[in-house]
């Protein structure tokens, strides 16, 4: 936490960012939007991941859990707890992938409701900050994570989800 907001949290270990990735993805009441390289390393196929997504899908059927990739080859090979929520919840949740333009970007971010924020300042990097309750902040990454779906590309329908 810092000295002036008790509602920011730096960190600088990648277990301190999937420790607030958790308490984002906790935190949302009606939209979940995460950006991340692959989602390997994150523990983002965990039985405790997958139970609280599936929770957050199931309190509400007008709830919306957006998960975008650089690359989703990880996520259809080694993420079958994601894979199974798709397949179960492709009317709330969708995966899509980055176009090969877009590759270059490279900051992890997950927003929830436009007021819950964390993000990583690189992939290569562990640092990184958490904000709860900073509307500004929000909705201006939930606005960017909004312009970079619309340029990717849908991975898959959850039909095709085989487990």
């Amino acid at each position: 936490m810092t000295e002036d907001n008790p509602n920011i949290q730096t960190f600088d270990r990648l277990s301190d960012y999937a420790t607030a990735l958790a308490q984002v993805c906790g935190l949302a009441q009606h939209t979940l939007c995460v950006f991340d390289k692959n989602f390997d390393s994150l523990g983002f196929n965990s039985l405790a991941y997958h139970d609280q997504l599936r929770a957050f899908l199931l309190s509400n059927p007008a709830n919306r859990l957006y998960l975008l990739v650089q690359d989703a080859s990880y996520v259809l090979q080694h993420c079958p707890r994601i894979l199974s929520l798709l397949q179960h919840f492709g009317s709330q949740m969708s995966l899509y992938q980055l176009p090969q333009t877009l590759r270059h970007i490279a900051t992890p971010f997950a927003v929830a409701d436009g007021t819950h924020c964390v993000r990583r300042f690189h992939f290569d990097q562990p640092q990184g900050v958490l904000e709860r309750q900073d509307n500004a902040n929000g909705r201006h990454y939930q606005s960017y994570f909004m312009d970079l779906w619309s340029a990717s590309k849908k991975v898959g329908h959850a039909s095709e989800f085989r487990l």
